[in-house]
């Protein structure tokens, strides 16, 4: 997994490396730099844990579930 294994290595455990591609990275494909690839995965990794609605634990962002904001 190359670039994105040191950016999301902190967070492995909440989100996948397939949802991270499916969502993020193959609609913006090819990026025009390694520094436009990680802001991408910075922002995602935002949205994911801050915005996004998961079913799972009752439709609310993970960070509410969490505790943190």
């Amino acid at each position: 997994w190359g670039i994105c294994q040191l950016i999301c290595t902190p967070l492995r455990y909440q989100i996948s490396f397939l949802t991270l591609q499916k969502e993020a990275v193959y609609p913006s494909y090819p990026f025009p730099t390694d520094q436009a690839y990680k802001l991408k995965v910075h922002e995602y990794m935002d949205y994911y844990n801050k915005k996004r609605l998961h079913s799972s634990i009752g439709m609310i962002p993970s960070n509410l579930k969490r505790g943190t904001i």
